[in-house]
């Protein structure tokens, strides 16, 4: 998964899975971007330095999976598909 600078077109950090993935990455307002990939991973990355913040393993591989957001009582939630489940994690509060 790379980050492209789209005013220059220079590559501004890169973080590359094990294996190639077929899930889809979601940005979000407060910098952070999310992803799965066929092992199973649902990860979060900080979107300027592209560092690994947080992993969870789901038991099944995250194929074609695109991550979404909804707020629900003030507080951010990201939901992605994984197999036959649907998993929800609340952000922490800042």
């Amino acid at each position: 998964m790379r980050a492209i600078d789209a005013s220059t077109g220079r590559r501004k950090c890169e973080f590359k899975f094990t294996q190639p993935t077929m899930a889809e990455a979601m940005s979000t307002a407060s910098g952070l971007v999310f992803a799965g990939d066929n092992e199973g991973n649902f990860m979060a990355f900080d979107s300027k330095t592209g560092t690994n913040l947080w992993r969870y393993s789901t038991g099944t591989p995250v194929w074609g999976a695109a991550p979404m957001t909804y707020v629900l009582d003030g507080n951010q939630h990201v939901v992605i598909a994984s197999g036959t489940t649907l998993l929800s994690f609340a952000l922490p509060d800042k």
